[in-house]
């Protein structure tokens, strides 16, 4: 009796293991540019939660200026894009649902005044 009530709670602990595991992860992708269409190297892009700003992530971009926020739960984001000497950009709300990945426009910053 023992042993099937042991075989039946480690069955069912991985498939709830396999369920938690399989939860799908959405992916935000962009880059940021210049007016003239120049990647901003070392620009920071910074994740937010839409419903509070709080900031869910944040990283540097790449030398081509492309930026990926990957494993992202179902959410609505914003994105602020900061380079000194050029004004910050925030986009719009930004729905992340299932494993659906956003390709988002380029962020194009305009020098500051």
């Amino acid at each position: 009796m023992k042993l099937k009530f042991l075989s039946f709670l480690t069955f069912i602990t991985l498939i709830l293991f396999n369920f938690a595991m399989a939860q799908p992860c959405g992916k935000i992708t962009g880059s940021v540019l210049d007016e003239t269409k120049k990647p901003l190297d070392g620009a920071t892009v910074i994740l937010l939660a839409a419903k509070d700003s709080t900031v869910v992530s944040s990283q540097l971009v790449n030398r081509d200026g492309s930026f990926a926020f990957q494993n992202l739960k179902d959410n609505i984001y914003q994105i602020r894009a900061t380079y000194i000497g050029f004004k910050n950009y925030q986009s719009s709300n930004v729905v992340v649902r299932g494993q659906k990945p956003v390709d988002l426009p380029a962020f194009i910053l305009s020098p500051a005044g």
